[in-house]
């Protein structure tokens, strides 16, 4: 899974040299990424980042990502 994985991180680092907005967003894409390949270990992280940021667009996006992680890692109760 490694060398997908790496090319999606990769295209987000790239994407955050373009600007401070596009740093932040890659953040929050990285997160999801590492869901989206089934590696939930960063699920409290990600959802520490939005609610710090507390943007209603990071909740719109980062939520339904999250509580899908919390389901298929077994974590039920904390969805």
């Amino acid at each position: 899974m490694g060398g997908i994985l790496d090319e999606v991180l990769e295209l987000a680092d790239r994407s955050a040299k373009a600007s401070k907005i596009h740093k932040e967003y890659a953040i929050g894409n990285r997160y999801i990424t590492y869901i989206e390949f089934g590696q939930y270990d960063c699920l409290d992280q990600f959802l520490s980042w939005i609610e710090n940021r507390n943007t209603v667009q990071d909740y719109h996006i980062g939520l339904p990502y999250i509580l899908e992680g919390f389901v298929k890692s077994g974590r039920i109760i904390d969805a």
